[in-house]
């Protein structure tokens, strides 16, 4: 069976929607707000796009807009303007822990009134009003998951969804599980290569755990050990992401000796989960994975 290093390989395989339906993010849809040119009967057509398309990524167990709207009504509260102790009472009744709520405007392009929606969604917490996930894009924009351009609502909305759910917690707890399989296969792959004499790093995977926004940066290094007979070169070492600074060596490792690759992670522009694979490139042919991970708030 072949085995999954990158970080991307690990993101197909969080988001291939084999999520226990236990797992799965139990939320309510709200009528999305219509804004700038607009009006609510149109928004709605949008909002019908966006539950199927939501339901269809696995990552969430869906209680639709008719049911959440008889809820706010029996209850005597507004649709728009929630306040805490609302949402935390609406989510009670309805058995969710987080309620879809957005925004959608029309910017007109031309004098023929010719334009594109622009959509803003959110996951918004019952418990505490956080935000666990939120998305937003516009039609001739490109998705960010496939790079597809977005001609049409539908595929604006589909887009929409997966990007919201590629940011949810059941996605997060998914992609967890897998870096800490990856983790595990790594170490083994490490000893692996100790046994049969080749460059390895010695602890590839590192977790910064809690760090404030306002840190600036957090540092690490990680080492690369030599147990050949002979010198190697790291000539090369890449990010999969942005927001890193990387230092290594230039001069040759000696057989038996090591070298650092220092990290730094810029945290100023960051939020939330974090991670980042680190590929070094050695004069041997070989390539070493490493992984950085960080929760910034």
């Amino acid at each position: 069976m072949k085995t999954c290093y990158t970080v991307a390989c690990l993101l197909s395989l969080a988001f291939s929607g084999v999520i226990h339906a236990q797992n799965r993010l139990p939320i309510g849809i709200m009528d999305l707000e219509a804004g700038v040119g607009l009006d609510q009967s149109q928004v709605n057509g949008l909002s019908d796009m966006l539950t199927p398309a939501l339901q269809n990524t696995g990552f969430f167990r869906i209680i639709e807009r008719k049911q959440v709207n008889q809820i706010i009504r029996e209850q005597g509260f507004q649709n728009s303007n929630l306040s805490s102790a609302q949402m935390k009472r609406i989510g009670g009744i309805l058995g969710v822990e987080a309620l879809l709520i957005g925004k959608v405007n029309f910017q007109v392009r031309d004098r023929n009134r010719f334009g594109e929606y622009n959509v803003d969604i959110r996951l918004v917490s019952v418990k505490n009003g956080e935000v666990l996930s939120a998305a937003g894009n516009k039609h001739g924009g490109k998705c960010r998951n496939t790079g597809q351009r977005l001609n049409t609502s539908r595929e604006l909305m589909e887009c929409v969804a997966r990007d919201l759910a590629q940011n949810s917690p059941p996605a997060q707890q998914a992609r967890a599980k897998r870096a800490e399989q990856a983790e595990a296969e790594r170490v083994r792959q490490t000893q692996s290569e100790a046994e049969v004499q080749r460059p390895y790093v010695e602890k590839p995977v590192y977790d910064f755990g809690k760090v404030g926004m306002l840190d600036g940066s957090v540092s690490m290094s990680f080492t690369v050990q030599n147990p050949t007979k002979e010198a190697i070169t790291i000539t090369e070492v890449k990010p999969n992401g942005g927001n890193l600074q990387l230092d290594w060596p230039r001069e040759p490792i000696p057989p038996q000796g090591a070298g650092q690759i220092k990290v730094k992670l810029l945290t100023n522009r960051l939020h939330g989960e974090v991670t980042r694979d680190i590929i070094a490139r050695l004069s041997t042919g070989n390539r070493l994975t490493m992984q950085i991970k960080a929760i910034i708030e």
